[in-house]
């Protein structure tokens, strides 16, 4: 999967979630007055989890294929199939992708669906064009077209917060063609009802409206920028209306939560263009969320519960960014290495005159990874006009997998119970196959292990890019991977390039 695809990738677990909680819990239950004899073996609810855990996927699906030939119910068959389905997506794909067909098409042939079916169906195709490899991403749309038609998207019975899941990946497919006006007329007209209620005041569809502009902010974004921003504008109007001060007392929990997701997305993604900002709107929303705690039920307390844990996590993101933000413009901090991968030790005064990308990162982070064709375009196209790429990594007891061809970490505890220590050669070692895997160009060192280093820069979560002016000042830093922060760092990079 792409950079592009990745920076796309939001998708609601509802429907998901939903479906696949119900297979499992109702597994125990179908075990309860059910037992099979395969062979010489007997199965029962216990043996058929023993058997997903050894990883004896043949004879579970024979168990489903023996309750099949008994005319078993056969909502209770599909729960096993779910089941089993999603254990082999770890480690067998295709034998996953392959079931999911199956019971799809089970489900598509049948004359009529009720909500539970329906459900079933949505999430089973959702899990199979997500993994299915043999199929094109046309072939997967005309699928996900065949489950909605069936299930009679729209319709009173299905929301498009139910579907949504579908939609998303439906939206992604699109996208990813550069079928950018498709993808935005499906998801138009997926808010259209929601949004016609809300700005007419519906309380109830002002809540659900939330949610989705955040959904529509998260897959439309890049390719219609104007739109989205014109959309939250009036999102974030009716938002206001729900904590009114006349209608504060009153707000439900549900409400709340929705207007406190709404107003989270944007903190955070504003956080990184204007720190000060981010961080005046979220002392308000602090303040909102004490007062109509306060008025809330006990039933209520373990939803503001959640979302007193996602305040404190957003706070800290904010602080980071704070301080980020008052980098920007400071002489960069000299380099703390005890060690160099790919390059000759160097200092902040070896590199004056030069444009710095300094990437934070490790070996173990996949966003991380993700960066590297970036990071590789860069070097080759910006190298010889003054661009130097360099990495900064710690000391994370990482050794090379020669078997693997992977960094593998070292987690084995000696006699007293102590994990082995690799040493600093070992894992410079390490890094150098890590590098040459990766085909990269430039080169990166690792910080003594009780380094202020990444501190100083206000690495709170990898990967961080921060790049550094001819006069070694700090002049931008971004947050994560995906293409919003690619752009903006190499145009970053040509200006300071001049």
């Amino acid at each position: 999967m792409n950079s592009r695809l990745l920076s796309r990738c939001f998708v609601t677990q509802f429907s998901l979630g939903f479906a696949l909680s119900l297979s499992v819990a109702s597994s125990q239950s179908l075990f309860a007055q059910e037992t099979t004899e395969i062979g010489s073996k007997e199965i029962t609810g216990s043996t058929f989890d023993e058997l997903l855990k050894e990883k004896d996927y043949d004879r579970a699906l024979e168990h489903i294929e023996e309750l099949r030939s008994r005319s078993f119910d056969d909502k209770g068959i599909f729960r096993l199939e779910q089941k089993l389905a999603m254990t082999m997506m770890r480690d067998q794909p295709k034998k996953a992708a392959k079931l999911l067909s199956t019971m799809v098409n089970r489900l598509l042939e049948t004359k009529e669906l009720d909500t539970i079916t329906e459900l079933n169906l949505i999430s089973s195709t959702s899990y199979w064009v997500q993994i299915a490899s043999d199929l094109s991403d046309d072939e997967k749309i005309a699928a996900i077209d065949k489950t909605l038609s069936k299930v009679n998207y729209p319709s009173a019975r299905l929301s498009v917060m139910t579907v949504r899941t579908l939609l998303s990946i439906k939206a992604r497919f699109l996208l990813k063609a550069d079928r950018t006006d498709e993808a935005k007329s499906m998801i138009d007209e997926a808010i259209q009802p929601q949004r016609s209620l809300a700005v007419k005041g519906d309380r109830d569809a002002i809540t659900k409206y939330l949610s989705l502009v955040t959904w529509y902010s998260s897959m439309l974004k890049r390719d219609f920028a104007d739109e989205v921003a014109k959309l939250e504008k009036e999102a974030g109007e009716l938002s206001e209306s729900l904590v009114a001060d006349d209608r504060l007392a009153d707000i439900t929990a549900n409400e709340f939560s929705a207007y406190f997701g709404f107003k989270s997305a944007g903190i955070a993604a504003g956080a990184s263009v204007n720190a000060f900002e981010a961080e005046k709107n979220l002392e308000r929303l602090g303040e909102l969320l004490a007062k109509v705690e306060s008025n809330q039920d006990e039933k209520e307390s373990s939803q503001f519960a959640s979302m007193r844990r996602s305040f404190n996590s957003l706070r800290s993101r904010v602080e980071s960014s704070v301080q980020q933000q008052r980098l920007i413009g400071t002489v960069a901090p000299e380099i703390d290495a005890v060690g160099f991968v790919g390059i000759e030790p160097c200092t902040m005064e070896h590199l004056r005159g030069k444009v710095v990308l300094l990437d934070f990162g490790a070996v173990w982070c996949g966003p991380c990874i993700a960066t590297f064709p970036h990071l590789i375009d860069w070097h080759d196209r910006y190298a010889n006009q003054g661009l130097v790429v360099l990495g900064a990594t710690r000391q994370y007891n990482y050794r090379w997998n020669e078997e693997a061809a992977r960094p593998e970490r070292v987690a084995s505890k000696d006699e007293d119970g102590n994990i082995e220590k690799v040493s600093l050669e070992e894992e410079i070692g390490m890094l150098e196959k890590f590098r040459s895997k990766y085909e990269l160009r430039h080169g990166f060192f690792v910080t003594p292990e009780k380094s202020g280093y990444h501190k100083s820069f206000g690495v709170t979560g990898i990967p961080h890019a921060v790049l550094i002016d001819k006069e070694g000042r700090i002049q931008m830093i971004r947050v994560g991977s995906g293409e919003d922060n690619a752009k903006a760092l190499e145009e970053k990079i040509v200006a300071l390039l001049q």
